[in-house]
C-alpha cells in the first residue's frame, strides 16, 4: 500500500526485480515479524509466567510458522486490496479483531452457541488458539495438532494465492 502512496512501486517494477522477487520480498519480510513476535511472546511467557508449552516443541513451532505465514499472507492482500494508508489501517484492524473475537481469543469458544463455535473453530485465529490449548492444557503432540495444522496451512495457501495474484496484477498495470 505504502509503496503504490509513494510510488516506489513503480520504481520496483522497473527495476530488476520479478513479480515474484516482490512478492517474495513483501512475504518474507512479513513472516520474519511474525516470528520474532512469536518468539518474544513465547520467551516472556515461559520467563515470566513459568508457562509449560508442552511436550511437543515442532508442534508448538508450526503452529506459530503457520500462523506467522497466514498473517503475512494476509497483510499483503489487505495492501492489495486498501486504497490509502488510512483505509489498510482500518482494514488491518477490523480484521484483526474480528477474527480475534470469532476465533476465541478473547473468550472461550465453549461460551458460545453452536453455530458460532463451528464459525471460530474454522477461522486461522480458532485453529490456532485450539492447538496451543491443546499443547499447553491437554499434552498434545503432533498427532493432535496435525487437522489443526493442516487447516492453518489452508488458510495460508488460499490467502497467499489469492495475494501474490493481486499484487502481481498490480505490478504489471
Amino acid at each position: 500500500m505504502q509503496e503504490r502512496q509513494d510510488r516506489t512501486l513503480a520504481r520496483l517494477v522497473i527495476s530488476r526485480a520479478s513479480a515474484f522477487d516482490l512478492v517474495a520480498g513483501y512475504f518474507l519480510g512479513g513472516l520474519a515479524v511474525g516470528l520474532v513476535q512469536g518468539a518474544i511472546l513465547l520467551v516472556m511467557n515461559a520467563v515470566a509466567f513459568k508457562l509449560d508449552y508442552g511436550d511437543s516443541p515442532a508442534a508448538l513451532a508450526a503452529v506459530v510458522v503457520l500462523f506467522a505465514a497466514f498473517a503475512s499472507a494476509a497483510s499483503i492482500l489487505l495492501g492489495t486490496l486498501a486504497r490509502s494508508g488510512a483505509q489498510a489501517d482500518g482494514l488491518g484492524t477490523g480484521l484483526t479483531m474480528t477474527l480475534g473475537a470469532i476465533g476465541g481469543l478473547w473468550w472461550p469458544l465453549e461460551v458460545v452457541p453452536a453455530f458460532m463455535q463451528a464459525i471460530g473453530k474454522a477461522l486461522p485465529t480458532g485453529q490456532a488458539i485450539t492447538a496451543f490449548h491443546g499443547l499447553v492444557g491437554r499434552g498434545w503432540g503432533v498427532a493432535e495438532t496435525a487437522p489443526l495444522l493442516g487447516g492453518l496451512f489452508a488458510w495460508f495457501a488460499v490467502v497467499f494465492a489469492i495475494a501474490a495474484w493481486r499484487l502481481r496484477r498490480q505490478v504489471a498495470a
